[in-house]
């Protein structure tokens, strides 16, 4: 399920003109952060200079496009000259790759590259009439020959890595392969702007090198600096249950009755740290899936005090039972990473049910299920494509096809919604998309994630979940919010 077609599904499913409902106008590209790479093109025998990454991505190109390309073979004479056009692509391995989007003007430098088009095909077993489009080009890493003497007064380390050259003129004495200094910043949108910084090198990983960059900024990466200062972070995936408007969810647990049987697989190999942070992480997950549990009942209660059709309360049902499979599922994970059967404790809930405004019960949809349930739909089908891991790949194979249903079920709700309230309630809405647009605004760098994090297990680094994020809100919640609300208006 790419991008594309869950934006079909979705206008489908709301009763949409397929176009142009649901389909994402080329973007203003993100303000380049300065002193990040000059691009070019590899050399005749395809390797690039010293301080330069050879950056390469393959995608889908648009179904409904065709290039004519000569001498290209069939099914390769759709793929144009240069990225632009590319529906869906892998970001890593792109300095700055979470900022790159389709139709990003940064694509243009990328150039046509059949050797690796013929290549992907045949390693990763793609279908002959959904052929990847590979791409390539060289990028400059901004390294210089020694780093900053002492970290600046009122500034703060935060730790980023970048990809690997392929050879460097300023070899860091621990890693010969990583530049010894970059001269960079952490780019905010908002606020002070950082000054350039001669950061060090830190550390390198088999294809990354990593940085000590200093910033004004209090926050760490992956979060939002507020005005206050204060660091907003993100939400959990999918809908979660909140309290007082604190996310809630149950401790962890050793315990039996959670647990649901994984199928059998060949193991990949991992080491013990691996497995535990695997073991950690999953239960996390299936933390949230089980809060989500009650996040739906509460949901379907409210949709009954607004007297809400028949089918949208079903439906709702229904996806609380998709939920308790999905906690089981990801238990299940859990307790084959560590060995010891795991499951939810008790959960801190209030027994009384609120009764929110229809306002606020839009308003709460747009924002847990319109947004959070669509990016965690993409995220799981995300995860699935890089999962090597036999149980994993199964679990997310249905929690894909679930959320991208809860996803619909949301914007299905949200156009009743709208369809009983007055302007004040699109207004409140167009108010939320506005918070959106912000949020891609707030330019933050990802981290890397925790040292032992491996996503062979199905479990997206942090990295790759921001850029999956922007995707989503840039692709799917702002143009397909705003055909509603067009639609409602007319």
């Amino acid at each position: 399920m790419t991008l594309t077609s869950f934006r079909v599904q979705l206008a489908v499913a709301l009763g949409l003109p397929l176009a142009p409902a649901c389909k994402p106008s080329s973007p203003e590209p993100p303000k380049a952060p300065p002193a990040i790479g000059v691009t070019s093109l590899p050399g005749s025998n395809g390797t690039c200079g010293p301080d330069q990454v050879h950056e390469r991505l393959c995608g889908l190109v648009e179904a409904d496009n065709t290039y004519a390309r000569t001498g290209a073979p069939k099914p390769y004479d759709r793929c144009p000259a240069n990225a632009i056009d590319l529906d869906d692509f892998d970001r890593n391995g792109i300095i700055n790759g979470w900022l790159v989007h389709p139709k990003d003007h940064s694509l243009t430098g990328f150039r046509y590259d059949q050797a690796g088009s013929t290549a992907f095909e045949v390693n990763n077993g793609i279908r002959a009439d959904e052929p990847r489009c590979c791409y390539e080009r060289c990028a400059t890493l901004p390294a210089i020959p020694a780093p900053r003497a002492q970290l600046p007064k009122g500034m703060h380390e935060y730790e980023d890595c970048w990809p690997k050259p392929e050879s460097t003129n300023y070899p860091a004495p621990k890693a010969h392969d990583c530049p010894v200094a970059l001269h960079v910043r952490l780019y905010y949108a908002d606020g002070p702007a950082d000054p350039l910084d001669d950061a060090p090198f830190v550390e390198a990983h088999d294809d990354s090198c990593c940085y000590s960059v200093a910033s004004f900024h209090r926050c760490p990466p992956n979060t939002f600096e507020q005005a206050d200062g204060t660091c907003e972070e993100p939400s959990p995936g999918g809908r979660p249950l909140r309290e007082a408007e604190a996310v809630v969810v149950a401790p962890t647990r050793a315990r039996d009755g959670w647990c649901a049987a994984m199928p059998t697989g060949a193991p990949i190999e991992l080491t013990p740290a691996q497995r535990a942070h695997a073991a950690s992480a999953w239960s996390r997950e299936a933390s949230y899936e089980h809060a989500s549990v009650a996040s739906f009942a509460r949901l379907s209660i409210e949709l009954m005090v607004h007297a809400a059709p028949a089918e949208l309360v079903d439906a709702t049902c229904a996806a609380a039972r998709d939920e308790i499979r999905h906690a089981q599922l990801c238990y299940g994970l859990a307790t084959m990473f560590s060995g010891v059967a795991v499951g939810p404790g008790p959960l801190a809930l209030a027994t009384s049910a609120r009764v929110p405004t229809l306002e606020q019960l839009a308003v709460d949809c747009f924002r847990d299920g319109c947004v959070n349930e669509t990016v965690a739909a993409m995220s799981a089908e995300e995860a699935l494509r890089r999962s090597e891991t036999t149980q994993a790949t199964t679990v997310l194979a249905t929690i894909v096809a679930d959320e991208a249903r809860h996803a619909e079920l949301s914007y299905r709700i949200l156009a009743w919604a709208l369809a009983r309230g007055d302007a004040s309630l699109r207004a409140r809405i167009a108010g939320e998309l506005e918070l959106v647009r912000a949020e891609l605004g707030r330019q933050v760098e990802p981290m890397d994630g925790h040292a032992h994090h491996d996503e062979r297990t199905g479990l997206l680094l942090p990295r790759t979940a921001a850029s999956v994020r922007r995707r989503v809100l840039t692709e799917i919640v702002i143009p397909c919010t705003e055909a509603l609300l067009a639609t409602m208006a007319a």
